[in-house]
């Protein structure tokens, strides 16, 4: 009896998941469809023209990825 109600638990844990990152996929695909436009991007004497979108998710995963970092340097030096 036990085992039904755990397999349900997790099935249905399952479900959850699938649906959110199906939110998740639709909400970005508006994003970028939304921010298509091609915007000039520089950095420094570098010059480039890219999609908003694209430069958008670039910047937001170099500061993930950066936010994750520095912690860990922080407690090496």
């Amino acid at each position: 009896m036990q085992d039904g109600a755990e397999e349900r638990r997790e099935r249905r844990s399952w479900t959850l998941r699938v649906a959110l990152f199906a939110v998740l996929l639709a909400l970005l695909v508006v994003f970028v469809a939304e921010n298509f436009v091609v915007v000039e991007v520089r950095l420094l004497l570098w010059r480039t023209e890219a999609r908003l979108a694209w430069s958008l998710l670039v910047a937001g995963a170099l500061g993930f990825g950066l936010g994750l970092l520095f912690p860990r340097l922080r407690k090496v030096l």
